[in-house]
């Protein structure tokens, strides 16, 4: 088997090893971890620890692909939990809890912001073609932030209302954040500078 289709496939084995594990850990904290309505906010602690986590990776240019997929995937997944619950809670906001996805929306939007700017303004080191690139970041991407928006619309505004408070959601999505990140980084060749500045690329 070619290396790209190796590649490619090894990806997508992981997204979907990522998706499998966050979807129990989704349903196993949803049936056995209980928390108090005083540690309601407790759930996004966890979002917080991880985008910092997320944001030192900037660090590491060779995986430029990985922090591009998750990136897009935070950008999703923020997005749909500051626009989703306006929409369709018609009491949002009448509701101490319903401060949890307007801290970690925000929060999402910004650590996927970050990565995503970082990375397109690093393209030159890591990328060969926008269009591979794109299609590459959309399979990496796509497949986990849909089922986690629609995990999302099913469970309601029970999730961040009621135990486990947005913990199930927080950890799952994390989960297939890193995922994402695992797999999009097989994409980048390892890159170094010769003494001419001309760009190489080596595979691993």
């Amino acid at each position: 088997m070619r290396r790209p289709e190796r590649a490619v496939r090894d990806s997508a084995l992981i997204s979907a090893t990522a998706i499998i594990i966050a979807a129990i850990a989704l349903l196993s904290i949803k049936t056995m971890v209980t928390i108090s309505s005083e540690h309601g906010f407790a759930p996004f602690l966890p979002s917080v620890f991880l985008g910092v986590v997320a944001c030192f990776t900037l660090f590491a240019r060779r995986f430029r692909q990985g922090q591009l997929a998750l990136g897009v995937f935070l950008l999703l997944i923020g997005g749909a939990t500051v626009v989703l619950p306006r929409l369709l809670v018609k009491d949002f906001f009448q509701n101490d809890f319903d401060w949890l996805p307007v801290l970690i929306g925000p929060w999402s939007l910004f650590v996927g912001g970050v990565l995503f700017v970082v990375s397109l303004l690093d393209h030159r080191y890591w990328m060969n073609s926008w269009r591979t690139t794109l299609l590459q970041t959309l399979l990496l991407a796509g497949p986990g932030a849909f089922l986690l928006i629609i995990c999302f619309l099913v469970i309601g505004q029970s999730a961040w209302r009621a135990s486990p408070y947005g913990l199930d959601l927080s950890v799952a999505s994390w989960l297939v954040g890193m995922g994402i990140f695992l797999a999009g980084s097989r994409f980048v060749p390892r890159v170094s500078l010769n003494t001419h500045h001309e760009t190489v690329f080596r595979e691993d």
